[in-house]
């Protein structure tokens, strides 16, 4: 599935730049508690789910943005595997299914690490179907933080975002925020440290500013066929309100177990396994820019039916969440 040009292609219908407008018109105004976690050195956490379920939480995060007067955004995307280009595809799979097992490191697994370990940085020109997205200055590269537009091209993760930013800017007569995206890929290392995420975020955390907002994405749940085994399925509720309030409750279980206990490992397992959450790798950035006492807010949840875009039977579920992510200490 080419994820990218499947939602370019909802962003660029009729239909999808109708919605676009509609919402970010109607979120003229930024909510006063978004804005103010944000100005306080939060995160705000957006979903890269289907345009109808995406477009309501992305725009809030637009909206906040824009009331907390921020000059400068620092979008943190996810990085997926699949949008790799083919010669580093195999290698984030071997990666992948290391991980997954438990296994003790081998040579290849530490030499794929040094190659897609860390974030990535985009260079080019942020194009969007409402316009250009003005893009800020890119940092110097580090060991940590590269540029490299080639492992870009295909992702995804922040597409709805930055086209949110530049429609809300121009139905509402201003320029658009500078935004640079720094996409993560993988922070937990062949040895089960999560130091690349420390030292990621150190990083970060020296590229922002009392200006700066800092934002991120993430698909905290995938369910069902296409995502999980029959055993993975077996006795949990087929009830869509039991299932959606079983997954929320998982959801902030391993939130907490990131940012309030400070336990990435566990994070980490109960967000591969329980969850397969796309932010397993990204959770404990965002949790080393908080700092200690951080905490998590689901601002909205909901498990948005992917059964007919992958032509499978229900239940094929993907959750769509606004989260917020409060810090441990003051900036």
């Amino acid at each position: 599935m080419d994820w990218k040009a499947f939602y370019r292609g909802e962003l660029e219908s009729p239909e999808g730049r109708a919605l676009v407008l509609e919402t970010v018109r109607r979120h003229r105004h930024g909510e006063p508690a978004l804005a103010d976690l944000l100005r306080a050195g939060g995160v705000l956490s957006f979903p890269h789910t289907t345009l109808g379920a995406s477009v309501e939480p992305v725009a809030r995060v637009v909206a906040a943005i824009d009331a907390a007067g921020a000059e400068r955004v620092l979008a943190l995307g996810v990085l997926h595997g699949g949008t790799l280009p083919k010669q580093y595809r195999p290698l984030h799979e071997a990666y992948a299914s290391w991980a997954a097992s438990g296994a003790e490191a081998f040579p290849l697994v530490h030499g794929i690490f040094d190659e897609l370990g860390g974030a990535f940085f985009a260079e080019g020109p942020l194009a969007t179907p409402f316009g250009e997205a003005p893009l800020a200055p890119p940092p110097p590269e580090r060991e940590i933080l590269r540029g490299n537009p080639a492992i870009l091209e295909s992702e995804f993760s922040l597409d709805i975002f930055l086209s949110l930013m530049v429609a809300h800017a121009r139905a509402h007569d201003r320029e658009p925020v500078p935004v640079l995206p720094v996409y993560v890929l993988l922070t937990r290392d062949p040895q089960g440290s999560f130091h690349t995420a420390t030292q990621l975020a150190r990083v970060l955390d020296s590229l922002r500013d009392e200006r700066t907002a800092v934002v991120t994405s993430g698909d905290l749940v995938h369910y069902g066929h296409v995502y999980s085994s029959e055993e993975e399925m077996s006795g949990l509720p087929t009830d869509p309100a039991a299932l959606e309030a079983h997954f929320r409750a998982r959801v902030e279980e391993t939130l907490a177990l990131a940012l309030a206990r400070r336990d990435y490992e566990a994070s980490y397992r109960e967000s591969l396994k329980a969850l397969k959450s796309d932010q397993r790798h990204l959770l404990p950035v965002v949790a080393e820019l908080l700092g200690d006492g951080a905490s998590a807010e689901l601002v909205a949840f909901r498990l948005t039916d992917y059964s007919r875009i992958w032509r499978v039977e229900p239940p094929c579920l993907v959750a769509s969440a606004l989260v917020a992510y409060r810090p441990g200490r003051p900036r």
